[in-house]
């Protein structure tokens, strides 16, 4: 009776630690990537808990032309909430088709709407912007830099996008 409850210690022993590993083999940490530090808090708080979540409002302000107005426009977002992709090393932190809203078209007319897709590269500190309502036309802002919660940078040609990182929790249904 003594060497069954032993055998039963020992494969009870060997069963926690085999869903030790494994659970250790399934995390994400900064381990697998060298996060940029404009990111780090921002990782940090997603992997905490996966309940997290932030909700993103992103602002575009978009130079004059040669030498004319201060600026041709400006657009807003108020993004979806992001979690966090399991894959965000490589893949980055996704903010998929929020409508953006633009002070030229009727002071931001609902019914004027633009569809973009922002892929944030935490490795990199860069953001891919995808133009969905104008053929899927793509630029690159690199370079970001982070104050507080907003971060924020320039493309080639002068355009300031601004990210608003705002902690928020899914909600759950009891």
């Amino acid at each position: 009776m003594k060497n069954l409850n032993l055998k039963q210690i020992i494969i009870s022993k060997i069963t926690l630690f085999v869903l030790f590993l494994l659970l250790l083999s399934s995390s994400y940490s900064f381990a697998q990537c060298n996060v940029h530090s404009n990111f780090k808090e921002i990782i940090e708080y997603l992997e905490k808990d996966s309940n997290n979540r932030y909700h993103v409002q992103i602002t575009i302000i978009n130079p004059g032309r040669n030498g004319g107005k201060s600026h041709r426009y400006t657009a807003y977002a108020s993004g979806p909430s992001i979690g966090l992709n399991r894959n965000y090393c490589s893949k980055g932190l996704l903010l998929e088709g929020p409508n953006v809203f633009f002070s030229d078209r009727n002071l931001f007319d609902r019914k004027r709407v633009d569809r973009q897709y922002y892929q944030i590269n935490v490795v990199n500190n860069s953001v891919e912007v995808t133009l969905q309502t104008w053929g899927n036309t793509k630029y690159t802002v690199r370079n970001l830099t982070k104050r507080g919660r907003l971060i924020y940078g320039f493309d080639d040609r002068g355009k300031m996008i601004v990210f608003d990182f705002m902690k928020t929790q899914r909600s759950t249904l009891e």
